[in-house]
């Protein structure tokens, strides 16, 4: 079955290739959290399988288009996952940016 994954930095997609023989009807994605904004394209996406092999890319999307995040981006990217998990490193990255405000 043939994967895509849109790839930001270069602005094509990626295709894979996995053994699976692609089903009669595609399955829903995984269950996208509610929010007020709606969820990114990587969080509605389907989950690339872990064998998938890169075989390719193109300007347009083939086959499933898929996502390589675990997680999904949210809406303001990674960074905000990581300050919510690591609640010191949002505390140092606060104290830093006040400590370069005072200095300026």
């Amino acid at each position: 079955m043939t994967y895509s994954v849109y790839n930001p930095a270069t602005r094509r997609y990626d295709y894979y290739e996995t053994a699976d023989p692609a089903p009669t009807h595609a399955s829903a994605p995984r269950a996208v959290p509610k929010r007020a904004l709606g969820a990114t394209p990587e969080e509605a996406a389907h989950r690339l399988p872990a064998l998938a092999r890169k075989v390719g890319s193109g300007a347009l999307p083939k086959g499933r288009v898929a996502s390589t995040s675990a997680l999904g981006g949210g809406a303001l990217g990674d960074v905000a996952d990581t300050m919510k998990k690591h609640p010191l490193l949002s505390a140092a990255a606060g104290a830093v940016a006040y400590l370069l405000w005072m200095i300026r």
